[in-house]
């Protein structure tokens, strides 16, 4: 079962979080989150 995000990118709609987005998913990655989790979670640039 395949569960779709409501938001592609919530991070373009709320510009405001988006480096609490980052913050948040480098904190995943230096803890050891696996990727496929990871890769569930929106991305930003910037």
């Amino acid at each position: 079962m395949t569960t779709e995000p409501r938001m592609q990118n919530p991070a373009a709609v709320l510009p405001d979080i988006a480096q609490a987005v980052n913050v948040l998913y480098k904190a995943a990655h230096s803890a050891g989150v696996p990727g496929r989790t990871r890769q569930q979670a929106p991305q930003t640039r910037g």
